[in-house]
């Protein structure tokens, strides 16, 4: 049966009681029941959340009763203490549906049923604190080894990127940064005493673009310029 299915059991269940358990037993359930399915609301307001301190108060002044029938020896319960939480946590994190305790349910399940199960079931806790111990260890380690194949595939598609290469083939190696960054065309012909340049650029661009040189412009004003640039000589081997 569903979750929802297995709720709304408890209502049939509270009927079943009538008759059988003291008044006091049935105020209660019944009050703590209002609390829960008050506490589903998708929706909240001052009103919806007194209904909800109300049914509490009222399970509180009646849950005597299953400590003096023996059923219960007291109510010290995280469960039933939470419930003391329940109006502050949806005026500050809003209504219940935003949030459960999956998360915990779940680590429940990795740090005490399957460490566990992983003992011989004699002096339990070291056997136990090992074995959480070392799964942290292979996550850190699976973790680890995920990073260093995304590092790997990064610097095998940045291996694929076109090398500058000059007339004979030969590899240009350029710093990653320029040494001077946005220079102005006329700075650069002045600094590098090419009178030329802008011409000579003019020239070589338009013939790039298949455009007449005469009717060509230069789209820009500043340049990046490097001071050094590393050619690589070819192989020795290399028959080309």
């Amino acid at each position: 049966i569903s979750g929802s299915e297995r709720k709304d059991m408890a209502r049939v269940l509270l009927a079943c009681l009538v008759g059988k358990v003291p008044q006091s037993g049935i105020i209660a359930c019944c009050a703590l029941l209002d609390f829960i399915y008050q506490a589903q609301n998708p929706t909240h307001d001052n009103t919806t959340l007194s209904y909800m301190r109300d049914a509490l108060n009222t399970f509180h002044a009646h849950r005597q009763i299953f400590i003096t029938l023996g059923i219960q020896k007291d109510f010290n319960i995280p469960k039933f203490h939470s419930l003391l939480h329940y109006i502050t946590a949806i005026r500050n994190f809003g209504t219940t549906d935003n949030y459960n305790t999956e998360m915990f349910e779940h680590l429940h399940i990795d740090l005490a049923k399957d460490t566990w199960h992983s003992t011989n079931h004699k002096d339990e806790c070291p056997q136990m604190v090992k074995w959480v111990t070392h799964q942290e260890k292979v996550s850190s380690f699976d973790g680890y080894i995920s990073w260093m194949e995304r590092l790997c595939s990064r610097q095998a598609n940045s291996s694929n990127l076109p090398i500058l290469r000059n007339k004979e083939g030969s590899p240009i190696k350029l710093t990653k940064r320029p040494h001077s960054p946005n220079c102005l065309l006329d700075k650069i012909k002045q600094d590098h005493s090419a009178p030329s340049l802008r011409r000579d650029l003019t020239k070589y661009l338009a013939t790039l673009s298949a455009i007449s040189p005469t009717r060509y412009t230069l789209p820009f004003e500043y340049l990046d310029t490097y001071h050094n640039v590393k050619f690589s000589p070819p192989e020795l081997h290399n028959q080309k």
